[in-house]
């Protein structure tokens, strides 16, 4: 009986003899040095490897760990359940191929199949039909332990709520972000690892499960209302209690914390931009609201967390070391705690005719006490954070920030702090750059 993926098909080549072979191989050649293939060497090694196992015999072979194990490096310790990398780029190879035989391909006598379900590549005639090309470079598989559907569901409900609420004293901060600022065909298969091997090499070299996160604003509910006041983001300090409580004589009705209701439009997009880029790095992770997680829970897993910087949250009770001080009032901003000779005093906020000046600030820790590691990215309103998270997810930033850290950032350093600057129009970020940082 034929192998998983290796039913017979009348239509496909014959690889049996040398010339077929060295056919199929010099095919596959071309297919390297296109377009779709040229950047890609993860990419490029995946597709090679495939095609000579099936060449030299051995497709049996092709299997989800061996793959990981010898083509991915993940070694003898890979788990498949856990860690999703030949799923998902297995999916990114066959949309590759699409766009390739749709386009400089088109004249190729056969093309390279790759059927979902299985690895073990089929070599069929261009009369069976190219395929069209993808509108996108999604992946439509989920991998195993990929975001979950219930942190999917629980963000869906909270931007629900928030965007549903009535009779808050703040809701949505500005108009929801236009396409170009989180393209949904952005290409994340660049390899983020060698990109920046000392954020994203740690972060997703697998000794720790990820967990991805994002904030919410403290809201408090009482006789059919939702309340907002930007001056109140922790329910625990004295101040923030006479607060609510002079809301609750004011309006006659008792309020009370609600948890999970609503969640900024910059932390929405930008936890999605997070979600696809990770998920096209290979990697499975958790999501889930950063209000119903503690630091037992991220313990030895690495965090990555969305959140405008004046949301609190677990990482204000943990002992993460820090070169920049917040201030929420006057427009909120960033003060460096040890200024360089060339930083302004305090960096804030300008707006001018539809056209904004913010900045975001991008955290990496790379020792907290619950034994993972921890990525922040927070702005001073909900569109910066969007800023921080495009920063530090496009592959033109993550190569000059390497460039810049080289020789700073050692083996026991605690971390980094970089302080983006991002422009928009009418909050909508659309243009983002490095401005300095600070080796913790």
């Amino acid at each position: 009986m034929a192998d998983q993926g290796e039913a017979v098909d009348e239509h496909r080549i014959s690889t049996d003899s040398a010339a077929g072979a060295a056919e199929v191989r010099a095919h596959v050649q071309r297919i390297l040095a296109s377009p779709q293939f040229l950047n890609a060497r993860q990419l490029q090694l995946f597709l090679d490897h495939l095609v000579n196992t099936v060449l030299d015999g051995h497709g049996d072979e092709l299997k989800e760990y061996s793959l990981g194990r010898d083509v991915f490096r993940r070694g003898e310790s890979y788990d498949p359940r856990t860690d999703a990398i030949v799923r998902v780029q297995a999916s990114i190879l066959r949309k590759r191929l699409a766009t390739y035989y749709a386009d400089g391909g088109r004249e190729e006598p056969f093309r390279i199949d790759l059927p979902k379900g299985s690895y073990v590549p089929q070599f069929v005639p261009a009369s069976g039909g190219a395929p069209e090309a993808p509108v996108a470079e999604a992946v439509p598989e989920k991998p195993a332990n990929a975001v979950s559907r219930r942190g999917w569901l629980r963000l869906s409900a909270a931007f629900a709520a928030g965007a549903g609420a009535v009779g808050g004293a703040w809701l949505l901060s500005g108009s929801l972000p236009s396409r170009t600022a989180d393209p949904g065909g952005e290409d994340f298969s660049f390899a983020a690892r060698e990109a920046s091997p000392r954020i994203w090499g740690q972060l997703l070299n697998g000794e720790h499960p990820i967990q991805l996160a994002f904030g919410c604003p403290q809201f408090f509910r009482g006789g059919g209302l939702y309340l907002r006041d930007v001056e109140v983001n922790d329910t625990q300090e004295n101040g923030d209690s006479s607060r609510i409580q002079e809301l609750t004589r004011q309006l006659g009705k008792y309020l009370a914390p609600a948890p999970n209701t609503y969640t900024g439009v910059g932390e929405i997009l930008g936890i999605y931009r997070m979600t696809r880029f990770v998920t096209h790095q290979g990697v499975g992770t958790e999501l889930d609201n950063i209000q119903l997680l503690s630091p037992e829970s991220i313990r030895n897993k690495n965090l990555i967390l969305v959140s405008s910087y004046r949301f609190r949250t677990l990482l204000d009770i943990l002992s993460l070391p820090k070169a920049f001080e917040s201030r929420t009032l006057g427009g909120g901003g960033f003060r460096p705690i040890d200024r360089h000779e060339d930083d302004p005093e305090f960096y804030g906020p300008v707006n001018s005719g539809g056209v904004s000046r913010s900045y975001g600030l991008v955290s990496y820790w790379t020792k907290p006490e619950t034994g993972g590691r921890v990525l922040l990215m927070s702005g001073i309103e909900s569109w910066a954070t969007l800023g921080a998270v495009i920063y530090i997810t496009s592959e033109e930033h993550l190569r000059d920030l390497e460039r810049r850290l080289a020789g700073e950032f050692a083996e026991e350093s605690k971390g980094i702090q970089v302080l983006i600057e991002i422009q928009g129009h009418e909050e909508r970020p659309i243009h983002v750059r490095y401005v300095t940082h600070r080796v913790l």
